[in-house]
């Protein structure tokens, strides 16, 4: 029952998109994340969109490192095991990678064996084909779907590869909070296999019922940091949420992996 904090980041500003386009200055990453700390959030999920152009920004990975004592959990433009040794040694406790190709699965294992299962997510971006009507996969780079590569065999090679916690990102309903769109999706992927979902979520109730449904955790950046109904700027988290987290924490069943569904 985890509810993640999404830190949209470009050219060094933290930023909300609106089906992925810069729609609101957010302010500044660190002290952003410095007061997510402060509310109660145990954990962040960082997103750098600009590191496709101009590279991995570990500058300012380790000052986010370095003044936030949570995980976190990076993704961003990583190509290869050396980026992330690089990564995970400035304090980064996950790495997440996208999806797009059957050969980015190789990244994924590499990693995998470098820092086990639990620190290293795979994302799943779901688009929407609007002429036949079926979901694709959506790539974040080239703001397209994949024509190549269908859902279908992504999710075929998602439950042969068994990885680790995996976020599923509704890009359709990116930043409008009209709701999730792909909660279908955890009746076709292994239980055993950990769902982060992200991506229009709506309010806080709509994470309780996607929690109910088996996702492991929810993420969010408007939820979290917009007011309705003008989206004015307001770093929040719910404190029913962080109160309820520390009432309920008790030694995990059978793993001590705090990514795992039995925590």
């Amino acid at each position: 029952m985890r509810l993640i904090p999404n830190l949209l980041i470009n050219n060094g500003d933290l930023i909300k998109n609106k089906s992925f386009r810069k729609y609101k200055y957010l302010g500044d990453p660190v002290n952003v994340a410095k007061i997510y700390l402060e509310k109660g959030a145990d954990e962040l999920f960082v997103v750098d969109n600009s590191a496709y152009i101009s590279g991995i920004n570990f500058e300012l990975i380790e000052e986010l490192s370095s003044n936030c004592f949570i995980p976190i959990t990076y993704a961003g433009n990583i190509k290869n095991v050396d980026q992330v040794k690089s990564i995970v040694n400035l304090g980064i406790e996950r790495v997440a990678i996208g999806i797009y190709t059957e050969k980015d699965w190789n990244i994924v294992k590499l990693a995998s064996k470098y820092l086990g299962k639990s620190g290293v997510c795979p994302i799943i971006n779901i688009g929407i084909s609007r002429l036949l009507k079926k979901h694709k996969i959506f790539d974040y780079k080239l703001k397209r779907n994949r024509l190549r590569y269908s859902l279908n065999k992504l999710i075929d090679d998602l439950n042969e590869n068994n990885p680790g916690e995996t976020i599923i990102f509704d890009t359709k309903n990116e930043g409008t909070r009209r709701g999730f769109s792909c909660s279908f999706i955890r009746d076709l992927i292994n239980p055993k296999i950990p769902l982060i979902a992200s991506g229009g979520i709506k309010n806080y109730d709509e994470c309780k019922n996607l929690w109910n449904k088996g996702f492991n955790a929810v993420s969010s950046s408007a939820l979290l940091s917009l007011v309705l109904p003008h989206d004015a700027v307001l770093i929040s988290y719910p404190k029913i949420h962080s109160d309820t987290v520390i009432k309920n924490l008790t030694k995990p069943k059978l793993s001590f992996d705090r990514y795992s569904r039995f925590n």
